[in-house]
């Protein structure tokens, strides 16, 4: 019984910070995951605010200082700290138009087309998803490393930290339980150790009984009254015998049964008052049926 109360006490205790330290874990992850794709898609809009001033914007002519040659610049992607853009368009899950060549970027846009989510992460890359027409789409895909290992180096952060408290909860659920439930098994512990010791105490007066009711049977022989005392001193014995067997399996499963005559348990109850009706002047009548 201590064990099983020992381990609800747990279990209150557990399962209620479980599910909050769950829950802050989840809106953590949450917050950074918005963050994080606030900020992809504000190098999204940049790269394609870039993107379309080289493509169709006039490119301002620039000094030729000491006879350098200007550098050409790629309009399909831009390397730069807010990542790699690529512009892919989808129709009838065929790519039409394609921002620069290449494989892996095709076919994670193939794979978006046919999705109902518009913007988010997939594949490594940070996405935005529009729908053009009745099946075409286009697709930008962001390439960040830097900006992809920050989420998931937040990530794994905030699991480590929710698996490292969720253990020291349970440590100190642990040593809590068993602090709350020492004093019930202290006052068990005398319970059952007084069951014990006045158990034991009350076979010796049991066994002097039942000695003398046997000379006495022998010197007069069996006698109604001799019997009932010898019967009750039995059924004393038996019961003194139950509660030492309870209080020392206690935590143990006991289910033993046995199958007895109840008629003559009944009579031996019915016997046992006998003696006090009589001097009371008082008849007993019974009527069991054998068993």
């Amino acid at each position: 019984m201590l064990k099983n109360l020992e381990k609800r006490i747990r279990l209150l205790l557990i399962i209620p910070m479980m599910l909050l330290i769950s829950m802050i874990g989840a809106l953590s992850i949450y917050m950074n995951y918005d963050s994080m794709m606030s900020m992809a898609n504000e190098s999204i809009n940049r790269n394609s605010t870039a993107f379309n001033d080289e493509v169709f914007g006039e490119k301002p002519q620039k000094e030729n200082i000491k006879g350098s040659d200007p550098k050409p610049e790629d309009a399909g992607a831009r390397q730069k700290n807010s990542g790699t853009l690529y512009e892919i368009s989808v129709e009838s899950g065929e790519i039409t138009y394609q921002s620069i060549d290449n494989d892996d970027a095709a076919s994670t846009a193939l794979s978006l087309a046919n999705g109902n989510e518009r913007d988010g992460m997939y594949k490594g890359y940070f996405y935005r998803l529009q729908k053009t027409g009745n099946k075409s789409y286009t697709i930008k895909l962001l390439r960040n490393e830097d900006l992809y290992n920050r989420f998931y180096r937040s990530f794994l952060i905030v699991m480590i930290i929710m698996i490292v408290g969720i253990l020291l909860l349970a440590a100190v659920a642990f040593a809590l339980s068993k602090t709350i439930i020492k004093p019930v098994a202290e006052n068990e512990e005398k319970q059952r150790r007084f069951i014990s010791d006045t158990s034991h105490e009350l076979k010796t007066p049991l066994a002097v009984i039942a000695v003398n009711a046997d000379m006495q049977e022998a010197e007069t022989g069996k006698t109604k009254w001799l019997t009932y005392i010898q019967n009750e001193t039995e059924s004393m014995e038996k019961l003194i015998s139950r509660l030492l067997l309870l209080s020392a399996s206690e935590n143990k499963d006991i289910s033993n049964y046995s199958t007895f005559d109840i008629s003559a348990k009944s009579e031996m109850c019915v016997s046992a008052f006998e003696a006090m009706a009589y001097e009371k002047g008082v008849s007993i009548i019974s009527a069991v049926t054998p068993d």
